[in-house]
């Protein structure tokens, strides 16, 4: 396996497999995430404001991450919400210390190997250089993806927040 930064070339499958696979971590069919999918034109500003990076096995991308600068994300109603919230009710995290971080997603026929791990590592690594923290949020329902930030990543809840009558967990690393 290869953890690397994604390259200009990684975006079109980055794209298809954020369509395909928007709701794989979701406990039960009948959950959906809101607004998530991200395009073409959304992974190429990700890699010009921030940063992706790929776990390959055989020259196939199984697993990749995102974080980039709270701009590149603001045109979400829900991003725009959360840094709202974090600079009224945690005031030590900004736009100018944190950067957005996610969505992680690992095909599920490599879950368990450790590339979780290394991809939160490797993006940590990349963004620490002009961020202290990276900010998450995970939907309540979403108990696959709480456990691997906060167990396998490491990272803290600081909060339980709502957003469309939908309960999210924001976490910080």
């Amino acid at each position: 396996m290869k953890i690397r930064p994604a390259t200009i070339n990684d975006l079109a499958t980055l794209a298809q497999l954020e369509k395909t696979h928007l709701n794989a971590e979701l406990s039960s069919a009948s959950e959906q995430m809101l607004g998530q999918g991200f395009s073409l034109n959304d992974l190429k500003s990700f890699l010009n404001h921030g940063w992706i990076v790929v776990a390959e096995v055989d020259s196939n991308i199984v697993g990749y991450v995102i974080a980039a600068d709270w701009k590149a994300f603001t045109h979400w109603p829900i991003y725009k919400s959360i840094l709202k919230h974090v600079s009224l009710e945690h005031p030590q995290f900004s736009d100018k210390n944190s950067c957005q971080y996610g969505p992680i997603w690992i095909h599920q026929n490599h879950r368990g190997h450790s590339i979780f791990e290394q991809l939160v590592t490797e993006i940590k690594r990349l963004s620490s250089s002009q961020y202290q923290h990276m900010m998450t949020f995970i939907a309540e329902e979403n108990q696959h993806s709480y456990f691997a930030h906060t167990k396998k990543g490491k990272m803290q809840v600081l909060d339980f927040f709502e957003f469309e009558d939908r309960g999210y967990y924001l976490l910080s690393l």
